[in-house]
């Protein structure tokens, strides 16, 4: 559906927004246009690009000459490491929040136009990958096989089941699986005797 959505989206620019657009930009307006994106301005901002800045050098080399190592047990050290650790934590947590915003609105956005009918939904489109493909027939011809065997051989099942792609299922972890069973088979038919 997303993909969808996203041709659908290059379609109508390619058919009404480039066409406006192409006139206009020309090389000089896009140099400008990336010489003044935030991401390059923050950084040319405070380089030897700003004419404002033409004294930082000395007076970076003055301050480091006559700088003195802080003691650990500094209070101001102390002060400065616990606001950059609050610092860290509270854009960690900004973070967070965004990405989780950012993922509402996404299924906000397509869910809606799911509901609407706008996106048809088919299982096929969206889990029909080869990988998945695989998945699926090897979980079709394990559980075509569930009548056979016993005990063991559903323990094995399981774990292959639960852990594709796990290629060692320990023995030692099958006979404490088959004494829990024992135990619990054990205690409910005392209790039914």
């Amino acid at each position: 559906m997303v993909e969808d959505v996203s041709e659908l989206n290059e379609k109508l620019y390619s058919l009404f927004v480039r066409p406006c657009l192409q006139p206009l930009v020309t090389q000089p307006f896009a140099r400008a246009f990336r010489a003044l994106h935030p991401l390059r301005v923050q950084h040319w901002t405070v380089s030897d690009l700003n004419p404002f800045l033409w004294a930082l050098p000395p007076l970076a080399s003055f301050v480091n000459e006559r700088t003195a190592p802080v003691d650990k047990d500094n209070t101001f050290k102390r002060t400065e490491t616990a606001f950059s650790e609050n610092t860290d934590a509270t854009l960690n947590l900004y973070g967070d929040l965004r990405a989780g915003w950012n993922e509402a609105a996404f299924f906000t956005l397509y869910g809606g136009m799911l509901a609407l009918g706008m996106v048809e939904y088919d299982e096929l489109t969206i889990w029909n990958t080869p990988a998945r493909r695989e998945k699926n027939a090897f979980v079709r011809e394990t559980l075509a096989k569930i009548e056979q065997g016993g005990y063991a051989e559903a323990m094995m099942r399981i774990a292959a089941l639960l852990g594709k792609g796990v290629n060692v299922v320990p023995l030692s972890t099958l006979a404490v699986a088959d004494e829990w069973v024992k135990l619990i088979f054990y205690t409910a038919l005392a209790k039914a005797v």
